[in-house]
């Protein structure tokens, strides 16, 4: 059975050096033997939305909008043995990381553009997470649930 580490880089639009920084950090990855089984697997998938889909946006959770059209970019292992689970997830970490700084050299990103929840790491800032719409899922956290019951359970947090 396979385990996944996935973390998310949004970018703006692909250039070819960030492309080709992807690539690198592919070929990076398949050198750390993550994927030894027939079923394992390395995957970067580049979702280059055209920036009109934002037009229409409403306020969420997740706050896409045309004023920052961040596309996600998924980075993701899928591997069989789970005493690499430490170590899966800081080289995807690191590897969106790589690319994240290459993209923001090229104007395609920034340190503090929103990551889509969907592809991010499970220990991912709530603030890159839901931006300035963190206070207000707090608040209505607090509102409706008061035990906290929530943060029982695995997903992001509104912290």
């Amino acid at each position: 059975m396979n385990r996944q580490a996935s973390h998310v880089v949004p970018v703006i639009g692909y250039t070819k050096t960030i492309v080709q920084t992807m690539v690198d950090q592919v070929q990076e990855l398949a050198t750390l033997g993550f994927t030894t089984a027939p079923t394992d697997f390395t995957m970067f998938t580049l979702e280059p939305l055209h920036k009109d889909l934002y037009d229409a946006a409403t306020n969420s959770a997740y706050p896409h909008t045309p004023a920052h059209p961040w596309t996600p970019m998924n980075v993701a292992i899928a591997f069989s043995d789970p005493a690499l689970d430490n170590a899966a997830f800081a080289a995807i970490k690191k590897s969106a990381g790589i690319i994240q700084q290459v993209a923001i050299q090229e104007g395609q990103s920034s340190s503090d553009a929103i990551l889509y929840p969907n592809y991010a790491g499970p220990l991912s800032d709530s603030k890159l997470l839901f931006g300035a719409n963190l206070p207000l899922l707090q608040k209505i956290q607090a509102q409706t649930d008061p035990f906290n019951l929530v943060n029982l359970t695995t997903g992001f947090k509104f912290h």
